[in-house]
């Protein structure tokens, strides 16, 4: 059984890192072995250990979230629109690789039973983020100037730190793998803590200082800083590879994840960020700066509302024994109509009082942000309500259906990019047009979930 699949604020799912992981732009980091210690049926084993996991990993990635929101309204004062922008940006950059830094490998090393393997796919993992670093350095280097022309003066800076924090996530992903393979959660829970404080502190302690790049440096300063909190990992972990000698044999025999996880992983990635860069790149950095402070405030939440929903879903699902078509379809449907109630509420309340409040909370500049919020906000609660989606595709192990997925929710977003390019509307109706194709990919989402419930009930009729 596969990850349960987190959807992503505009349309991409998130058990890529985030990081790629919440989207990536926003403080905090998720891994892609984010729930296998909840979530493996290893030996059958669900229910109170489970629960006891799940908690301890929520509560590590709301801590995380929660730093990143209560700095928000501070970073938002120190730092203009347009810095929010450029570090937009580089967050885009710095997503698309993440979801490819380790290539895949690091999903694999909580897998094989012995050391030696997990040895291997360690290493290949490392020098994967090392090369992948390097290359969105240069690419990003080579691509600012056309994605963001009104910030030439940072291409340096911009390229050197996205590289250093894709390293950062590789090395993230690696040592929260290890922390899995000794079901250590705790670790997990506390080095998401510890990276979130520490990228928020460097960047309020630059912005201060009068740094304009401050949230693009003290990003990658936070990661590499907050890599100290996983030390007892590696100093559990290193013993075990002395007398280590290389083979190919695990590469091989986990040459899937990279050829297959690998490119859904990547279209998720792209739909999440274009996004961003399409409004970088049509309204300018300012504009991009105030969509990016929407998805940090509005998105992060969300988003970690929604690893809580879907964990708990699939766990539901199997203790209850309802792994089977009907008893799935029954319990998504019901989960899909209490979390529409729920949410519909408050998301029509923080719609509609979002332009008077961004002004108050983050200051006269970020008015248009509050505008931003409300015009998107169908997103959200469509986002909500698909929590428990992912746990379809996995618990029917249907992860042939996700690279269609992926590819028809990028081609949704990539044509409301291309409307944009050849209509040049209004900022708001821009998002307006991005958020009617993520809520149309969000639709795709449900259509093919229902379609694996439809398949498998025929298939057991």
């Amino acid at each position: 059984m596969g990850n349960a699949r987190r959807p992503g604020l505009w349309g991409g799912d998130s058990s890529v890192p985030g990081e790629v992981d919440a989207p990536i732009g926003a403080v905090g980091l998720t891994t892609d072995a984010w729930a296998e210690p909840a979530l493996g049926r290893v030996g059958g084993l669900v229910g109170r250990v489970a629960r006891r996991r799940i908690v301890m990993l929520t509560a590590g990635a709301i801590a995380a979230q929660g730093v990143a929101l209560l700095a928000a309204p501070f970073l938002a004062r120190i730092y203009s629109p347009a810095d929010f922008g450029a570090y937009g940006v580089a967050m885009a950059a710095i997503g698309v690789a993440a979801s490819l830094a380790t290539m895949r490998y690091s999903t694999a090393i909580a897998l094989p039973v012995d050391d030696r393997d997990a040895a291997v796919l360690t290493l290949v993992s490392i020098a994967a983020s090392v090369g992948v670093a390097v290359a969105t350095g240069v690419a990003l280097y080579a691509a600012l100037p056309l994605i963001a022309p009104t910030i030439p003066e940072a291409r340096p800076v911009v390229a050197f730190c996205a590289a250093i924090s894709v390293f950062a996530l590789g090395m993230y992903q690696v040592t929260s793998a290890l922390a899995t393979r000794r079901a250590d959660v705790t670790t997990i829970s506390l080095s998401r803590f510890t990276q979130s404080g520490s990228i928020v502190f460097s960047q309020l302690a630059l912005g201060l200082l009068g740094s304009p790049l401050g949230l693009i440096v003290g990003d990658a300063l936070g990661r590499i800083v907050g890599l100290f909190g996983t030390v007892r990992v590696w100093r559990q972990w290193l013993p075990r590879m002395g007398g280590f000698h290389y083979s190919l044999g695990p590469t091989v025999r986990y040459k899937n994840f990279p050829l297959a996880a690998g490119p859904a992983a990547l279209l998720n990635v792209l739909t999440l960020q274009v996004p961003t860069l399409a409004v970088v790149a049509l309204y300018g950095a300012s504009s991009g700066g105030q969509f990016l402070l929407v998805q940090r405030v509005a998105g992060v939440p969300l988003a970690v509302i929604a690893v809580s929903v879907a964990q708990d879903f699939l766990v539901t699902v199997i203790e209850r024994g309802e792994a089977r078509a009907d008893g799935l379809r029954r319990q998504t449907e019901v989960a899909e109509r209490r979390l529409l109630l729920i949410g519909a509420p408050f998301v029509v309340l923080a719609a509609v009082l979002a332009p008077i409040a961004f002004p108050v909370v983050f200051g006269p500049d970020w008015t248009q942000a509050g505008v931003i919020f409300s015009i998107s906000s169908p997103l959200y609660l469509v986002q909500l309500a698909s929590s428990p989606l992912g746990a379809v595709y996995d618990v029917l192990e249907r992860q042939d259906l996700v690279a269609i997925r992926e590819t028809i929710r990028l081609g949704l977003i990539a044509t409301a990019v291309g409307l944009c390019v050849l209509t040049r509307p209004s900022l708001e109706a821009g998002v307006a047009l991005l958020t009617a194709a993520s809520v149309a990919g969000y639709i795709v989402y449900h259509a093919l979930a229902s379609r694996a419930l439809s398949d498998s009930e025929r298939q057991k009729a």
